[in-house]
């Protein structure tokens, strides 16, 4: 059967991923003009407690959001977290302001997650960590909320490389270029891998509502 991206189910998931990641593209958005300056950087490399301390506020929500799509386990995305900020403050120098500091924080974290996954198997799926919207009525919330949890149990079973794309690019809302930036790779290969992941997803939505 040819893939149609109008299916209702295509669409359910879309709207699901919407919903997860209302919050995140609207905090991505306003990071992408909040670059640190050249001096801010400087007291930061030179170990200026203050200044550390204001670069890792900008970056920690954005990555715990990142490493809890990927490892699926509270404990494991703080340990992530923290694991991507040490790793921050120690490779200060060499960031040269190429991409935005929240989407090379985000490389970082994308490495950190491919090592936790590497050394362990995480199976437990987080409850609780989307935010609620106010808007819909509280039978729709809980419909909505349950629909993304299934988005976040199907992205567990994709490739790894699938995976990473879908969640920076629709759960971080990062766009292509940025997206491409955090997984060191061309534009081309994000399109590539974000349309395989897509596809698989929806294949294994339809499969599992069947």
């Amino acid at each position: 059967m040819p893939i149609n991206a109008a299916s209702q189910p295509w669409n359910e998931m879309m709207r699901a991923m919407s919903l997860a990641s209302k919050h995140a593209q609207e905090a991505a958005s306003q990071q992408q003009h909040r670059r640190p300056s050249a001096g801010q950087l400087a007291r930061a490399r030179s170990g200026c407690d203050h200044a550390r301390a204001a670069l890792l506020n900008e970056i920690e929500a954005p990555c715990y959001r990142f490493c809890l799509a990927q490892l699926a386990c509270p404990d494991a995305a703080r340990d992530a977290t923290q694991e991507t900020a040490l790793r921050v403050l120690r490779t200060l120098h060499r960031f040269r302001g190429d991409s935005a500091f929240t989407t090379w924080a985000l490389s970082i974290a994308l490495n950190v997650c491919r090592e936790h996954r590497r050394r362990r198997r995480w199976l437990a799926l987080p409850s609780g960590w989307i935010q609620a919207d106010s808007s819909p009525s509280p039978a729709q919330q809980a419909d909505r909320v349950e629909q993304t949890s299934h988005v976040i149990r199907l992205l567990q079973e994709l490739p790894g490389r699938q995976r990473e794309a879908v969640t920076l690019r629709y759960l971080q809302g990062l766009d292509t270029k940025q997206t491409a930036q955090a997984m060191r790779c061309s534009t081309g290969t994000v399109k590539t891998t974000l349309a395989k992941g897509l596809t698989r997803l929806r294949q294994q939505w339809e499969a599992s509502d069947a």
